[in-house]
């Protein structure tokens, strides 16, 4: 696992601490079958379960007073070879909103892959409180997901 810290302005030394302090995980595909496409903030082991059956986030075991888990799921592809690259955060610890921009990355055109279905996913470990709202996007700022919490 490798750690992300995400800054929007390098000219701002202030900025450098509001940043949220990400850490990804090796988990690439949501193979789960009872998660919906979109993203989702996941702040307990039971919501886990609900939401995956147990399956395994990649991150050992979390603290779920302090560790929450941002899951974007990108929807079903017809192959394995799709992968999802988390390219920036915008928004700072504190912020109500949070942005996620994310590129697809496809597999390569010459690419021999099997002809099975795959749910290619993005798993992020948060540790401090997610914001109310969150956004997916792509790197030309189309929308690819929305939460809104209560």
């Amino acid at each position: 696992m490798r750690k992300l810290a995400f800054v929007l302005g390098l000219t701002s030394c202030t900025s450098l601490a509001t940043q949220p302090q990400l850490e990804s995980s090796p988990v690439k595909q949501c193979q789960w079958g009872r998660m919906e496409a979109g993203v989702h903030v996941v702040r307990s082991a039971a919501e886990w379960s609900t939401l995956t059956g147990n399956a395994a986030h990649g991150f050992g075991s979390l603290d779920w007073r302090r560790d929450n888990l941002l899951v974007f799921n990108a929807g079903q592809r017809p192959t394995p070879g799709y992968q999802l690259k988390l390219m920036r955060v915008e928004g700072s610890e504190r912020a109500a909103r949070w942005q996620l921009v994310v590129d697809e990355v496809p597999p390569p055109a010459d690419a021999m892959l099997p002809q099975v279905i795959s749910w290619p996913c993005l798993i992020l470990r948060a540790s401090q409180r997610a914001p109310d709202a969150l956004e997916v996007v792509d790197s030309r700022g189309k929308v690819l997901a929305q939460l809104r919490q209560r």
